[in-house]
């Protein structure tokens, strides 16, 4: 009724409907194209003005890159104090991430999320011939970007020092020892040859869990075949549990079979997070709960457990590897 009102209404997916866009709360979506997407989050810990902590600037900056290099758009909401004044501490910290803006502005800005998807070590953007990376983890200083077939011209790390890099046919290896250490994110841009127009391929067996929305892995179970039904595992203490990644040898023969993922806090009362029954190499269950109106990767829990229900209860279950995502709860 409300697109017959009014034909060019865009409508959030807060409605019981999938509606036209996504709207992830205070968590940065994953990686989504073309469907929009915007994440909705607080300058402090709440909605409106509190005295709660406020995110630091190098928060603020990586949930920023990290949308941008997801092809989505970031809400950051603040608000007066009930007299109608602006938190002063507030105040510096916008007027901070403006600073910063004015300086990198140009990266975030009319891009497109890619060309290579968001990883651990950050993620990227485009415009034209141009590509910005936002390295956002400052452990290694060599970096490997899977090959993309445009010839970069020139390469610059904007945040200050020199990047030193190789291209062939591997990819591209990148050398970030003489990169000026920024404690917010260090940003390379790129020149290529031709103009940009398609995301770089990655292989199949890549995880749609590698994004900042579902954190990092937290477990990592399959150096050999795991047997058993049910699987479970003992992530050792609590986390925020977003996704589990499992992968088989074979698909399953028969389409009876039933796949379970359940994950609990104590061992004992279990939360049924998905279920399949078409066949897999490779199947990613999201773990998800509702948060206002909206169903969100996150559950806690400390074990999960991967069943199998099939008319031959004999047959077992046989899985080559178990990958588990989350963040881990302070």
């Amino acid at each position: 009724m409300i697109r017959q009102l009014q034909p060019g209404i865009i409508i959030d997916n807060r409605a019981s409907i999938p509606g036209d866009f996504d709207t992830p709360e205070q968590r940065i979506g994953a990686y989504q194209s073309p469907r929009p997407w915007e994440s909705c989050v607080t300058l402090c810990q709440s909605w409106s003005c509190s005295p709660t902590p406020i995110k630091p600037l190098k928060t603020l900056v990586k949930m920023l890159c990290s949308t941008a290099d997801g092809n989505g758009n970031m809400l950051l909401s603040w608000g007066p104090k009930w007299d109608g004044a602006f938190d002063p501490a507030q105040l510096k910290r916008l007027e901070e991430m403006g600073e910063w803006m004015k300086k990198y502005g140009q990266t975030i800005y009319n891009t497109k999320g890619g060309p290579w998807y968001p990883a651990d070590w950050g993620g990227s953007t485009y415009r034209d011939n141009k590509a910005f990376l936002h390295i956002s983890s400052s452990t290694n200083t060599k970096l490997l970007l899977p090959p993309i077939e445009n010839k970069i011209l020139s390469a610059i790390c904007l945040t200050g020092g020199k990047i030193i890099f190789v291209q062939n046919k591997n990819g591209i290896s990148l050398d970030l020892s003489k990169c000026s250490i920024d404690p917010n994110a260090i940003i390379i841009e790129f020149v290529f040859q031709n103009k940009i127009t398609a995301m770089v391929k990655v292989k199949s067996q890549l995880s749609k869990f590698s994004g900042a929305m579902y954190g990092s892995m937290i477990a990592d179970k399959g150096n050999k075949e795991i047997k058993g039904n049910p699987v479970v595992i003992d992530l050792g203490k609590i986390y925020s549990v977003t996704g589990v990644d499992i992968r088989k040898g074979e698909k399953e023969t028969d389409p009876t079979s039933v796949y379970k993922v359940e994950v609990s806090v104590n061992g004992r009362d279990w939360v049924v997070s998905g279920t399949t029954r078409k066949p897999f190499l490779k199947w990613e269950a999201t773990v998800a709960q509702f948060s206002a109106g909206v169903l969100l990767p996150s559950v806690d829990a400390r074990f999960v457990k991967i069943s199998k229900e099939a008319v031959d209860i004999i047959s077992p279950l046989r899985l080559q590897h178990v990958y588990v995502y989350g963040k881990f709860i302070l």
